[in-house]
């Protein structure tokens, strides 16, 4: 009958709005972890070059007191 075939109809559509919903959800949610992701490897990197940054330095101080030491 008609009214049977519109409610499935509605059923379907109902369905198919509800997988694209959470379709939707789940390419949102991987989206905020990668975004999670590259924020620590940014982070972790800016870590990094601020650990070389310092090793320089103290490399450098070190050089600077063995080059004094030379001196006497």
């Amino acid at each position: 009958s008609e009214p049977e075939e519109q409610q499935e109809e509605r059923r379907k559509a109902r369905q198919a709005g509800e997988h694209r919903e959470a379709e939707a959800a789940q390419e949102a949610e991987q989206e905020q972890e990668q975004e999670e992701a590259e924020a620590r490897a940014e982070e972790a990197e800016g870590e990094e070059a601020s650990r070389r940054r310092r090793r320089r330095r103290k490399l450098k101080a070190q050089d600077s007191v063995l080059a004094t030491l030379d001196e006497f």
